[in-house]
């Protein structure tokens, strides 16, 4: 049985479960000023692939293994894959999905002539629809 699956949807959903309430904690605290000036980002070094946690989930993902667990995170955790690209996807694990969709369309569109713009297709559905799930 393949574990990577599993693996990767339990990571993902957990970077976006745990960056979700750090959030809402942040927004939570009541700051002043001053305090505003100083804050951090969540992503302190956003273009650096390899200090990304979801970079480094989508990454270690061969694009067929990607493909599932996104299809996985659709079925069974639309909001937390909605989360996960209006929230979670900094410019470098952006980088990194998009490579691996490139991938997923070069395999896709040797093996059946089609590409993977209908994942995308999904994806927009998710953001622009919400109710639909």
């Amino acid at each position: 049985m393949d574990t990577v699956f599993p693996q990767a949807l339990h990571q993902l959903v957990s970077l976006v479960h745990d960056g979700v309430n750090i959030a809402s904690q942040s927004e939570q605290l009541q700051s002043t000023p001053m305090e505003d000036e100083c804050k951090k980002d969540v992503h302190p070094n956003s273009f650096c692939a390899e200090e990304d946690p979801v970079a480094k989930v989508i990454s270690t993902l061969e694009p067929l293994q990607l493909q599932n667990v996104l299809l996985g995170m659709v079925h069974n955790f639309p909001r937390m894959l909605e989360a996960l690209i209006l929230q979670m996807l900094s410019p470098a694990s952006a980088e990194v999905l998009t490579r691996k969709f490139d991938e997923l369309d070069q395999l896709t569109s040797q093996e059946t002539g089609m590409n993977s713009t209908w994942l995308f297709m999904v994806f927009l559905m998710i953001i622009c629809t919400p109710d639909i799930f």
